[in-house]
């Protein structure tokens, strides 16, 4: 006789809660209920919560708060809203123009179905290293402006993302926005990915920033990876190697050979620890050659 084990895919019971606004929403999440989750648009927990890797009692859905959804152009800054909807950005004309890598991201991201429900505020806060979006919020300088019951907080990449799945959100605190800075004369961004298939989780990301003064070479330069590292990370040894340079093929190799120098890259049972690491070196020089070609108008 042969005994199969069959996964479970319905969540454990559950309270479903929709919030008529923000301020509702955080009062929710501020109550003593430790066993409490926020809902942006479902493509990363609600596949937790079908197989019970997560369980909660409560599931509070911020999705459709309208005052959360907005792209914004002010005083040289875009924000853009925590339940954005991905397909948002795609179809932005803003983000293509001022932030390239970050419509690099997101049209690379999955397909159409999950790009229509996944939020911005969902991709940053679930903090899964195989996210796209928070790579690009590092090498961008972007913020990360939360809010809760103490008022509002404005993190940096640097100290928002602690571990796989975990940020430096406080008890009841969510992300309202995340504000990116708009691009000037002379600057470039770039995203890129290598996956195994269309639609699959990375192997590894990266995305660069330079900014380039009028006769070339690289005044400043942003180069962070993710994906193959439990948090993005930046490349400060590259940075600080292509800065006061013009890229090319040699600076190109040298980046590609030495990325991986001193990196914490994480062990995966399906990838090739070799290949992983070619993967992040190809990543992080295609990201830096196609932000400089930007920067110049290549």
């Amino acid at each position: 006789m042969k005994y199969y084990s069959i996964m479970t895919l319905t969540p454990s019971k559950l309270q479903y809660i929709r919030p008529d606004g923000i301020d509702d929403a955080i009062e929710i999440l501020s109550s003593n209920d430790a066993n409490i989750k926020v809902l942006g648009g479902g493509q990363s927990l609600i596949p937790l919560l079908k197989t019970r890797i997560v369980k909660v009692e409560k599931l509070v859905d911020i999705g459709n708060i309208e005052s959360l959804n907005y792209i914004k152009s002010k005083s040289g800054e875009i924000r853009i809203g925590a339940a954005t909807r991905i397909s948002q950005l795609v179809e932005s004309e803003l983000i293509q123009k001022r932030i390239p890598a970050l419509y690099d991201a997101c049209v690379m991201i999955a397909d159409p179905l999950v790009r229509n429900m996944g939020t911005v505020g969902g991709n940053i806060s679930h903090a899964d290293p195989g996210n796209d979006i928070p790579v690009v919020a590092l090498a961008l300088g972007a913020t990360i402006v939360a809010v809760g019951k103490s008022g509002e907080r404005v993190i940096g990449p640097e100290d928002f993302f602690k571990g796989p799945f975990e940020t430096s959100l406080s008890y009841g605190e969510i992300v309202r926005e995340i504000v990116f800075p708009d691009m000037q004369k002379n600057q470039g961004s770039s995203f890129t990915k290598v996956k195994k298939m269309s639609g699959d989780f990375s192997v590894a990301t990266s995305a660069s920033f330079v900014t380039t003064d009028e006769g070339g070479s690289i005044k400043t330069a942003r180069i962070a990876v993710s994906s193959a590292t439990p948090v993005p990370t930046r490349l400060m040894d590259m940075e600080n190697y292509v800065t006061g340079k013009k890229i090319n093929d040699a600076i190109l190799d040298h980046v590609r050979k030495n990325v991986t120098n001193g990196l914490d890259i994480m062990e995966d049972q399906t990838i090739d620890p070799n290949f992983r690491k070619y993967c992040v070196s190809d990543s992080a020089m295609k990201s830096l050659e196609k932000a400089y070609g930007r920067a110049i108008g290549r």
